[in-house]
């Protein structure tokens, strides 16, 4: 959006989410539905809920209340009201982004930085510690040094896909070297004529 920078230093800490799943089946659902409650919150926007982070930091409970007050997404979920932790935010520049990389330099480090692009694991940081996952679906990472990178690596399901991709392509390949296979003709049929076939075409001639 314009005016809004990619990367920003916080005024307060983060504060990690308790009471949720953070991972298995349900984390999906579980964290839509509190991302739609904290934007029904803007009291609570200056302190970002993080899947996970450093012991340092805050936490904060959340629960289901199991009713959906208005049948949308989250409206079942209450947060209680986060512990704010001021910092002085970091001076974030220049800022460079490309389609699987970000980097900018901070004035002072050990202070949390909120990246906003969208978490996935892929994420790795150079210089930084992180990243972790922030509501609504951004990241946060502390830099360690005056220079951090983001880029956009790999996982262990995606060297998984790959092998299994590459061994496809072998056996492809394999198959259309060995040629067309030839397999053997099945034996014909033997057709046995009842007994007494001989005198009932006899009768079925002279009739």
């Amino acid at each position: 959006m314009a005016g809004s920078a990619e990367v920003v230093g916080l005024q307060n800490e983060p504060a990690v989410i308790e009471g949720m799943a953070t991972s298995g089946s349900r984390y999906r659902t579980d964290w839509l539905d509190l991302s739609v409650a904290f934007y029904q919150n803007p009291q609570s926007w200056d302190v970002p809920l993080a899947v996970d982070g450093p012991k340092e930091w805050a936490r904060v409970r959340v629960r289901r209340t199991g009713k959906q007050t208005d049948g949308t997404a989250g409206s079942d979920i209450r947060i209680d009201r986060p512990v704010r932790r001021p910092v002085a935010p970091a001076k974030v520049s220049g800022i460079h982004t490309t389609d699987d990389r970000i980097s900018f330099d901070v004035d002072r480090p050990g202070t949390p930085v909120l990246v906003k692009a969208s978490y996935f694991p892929n994420w790795k940081a150079s210089g930084a510690r992180g990243p972790w996952r922030v509501t609504p679906n951004l990241m946060v990472v502390i830099p360690t040094q005056k220079h951090v990178s983001l880029h956009y690596g790999w996982t262990v399901v995606d060297g998984v896909g790959w092998l299994i991709t590459l061994a496809g392509l072998a056996a492809v390949v394999v198959l259309v070297r060995r040629g067309s296979l030839d397999f053997p003709q099945p034996e014909p049929d033997v057709v046995t004529e009842p007994h007494g076939g001989d005198e009932l075409a006899s009768d079925l001639v002279r009739v």
